[in-house]
């Protein structure tokens, strides 16, 4: 356990998870096209991936949707509107994760930290940062 930047904090690395692009069920790439994306309105450290990612790998896109939520996000999605960048873990199960085999750029994984107070806690609250912790540690 590391002492966090945040004053008098306990940081722990919980699980970094694969940033994965993903679409409807029945979205098909077509190189010929521009991608449509479906986006978070700033700040948004998966818009700044995707565009980033797409603009590094020369491939065209559109921002066919911008959302300030992120069930805009998910439902636009699930409408067929476009693609998003999200962890594998925010969306339905009927969603399907795009990877390099689909024709996109490989993405970077997004680590996950749990932060809790380290002064006058109670013993519940160390319980459940630790169980956290502890299954975060067998999904690694």
């Amino acid at each position: 356990m590391k002492k966090s930047k945040f004053t008098d904090a306990q940081k722990a690395f919980i699980v970094k998870q694969g940033n994965e692009d993903t679409a409807s069920e029945s979205w098909q790439f077509n190189p010929s096209e521009p991608i449509l994306l479906v986006l978070s309105d700033e700040p948004s450290m998966f818009r700044r991936i995707a565009l980033s990612s797409l603009d590094l790998s020369g491939q065209t896109y559109v921002e066919r949707l911008t959302s300030s939520s992120l069930t805009g996000v998910h439902l636009a999605v699930a409408a067929e509107l476009g693609i998003t960048v999200r962890t594998k873990s925010y969306f339905f199960t009927s969603t399907k994760i795009l990877t390099v085999k689909d024709g996109l750029p490989s993405l970077p994984d997004i680590p996950y930290y749990l932060h809790r107070s380290v002064q006058n806690v109670r013993q519940e609250c160390i319980d459940v940062f630790e169980i956290i912790e502890s299954q975060a540690a067998e999904l690694s």
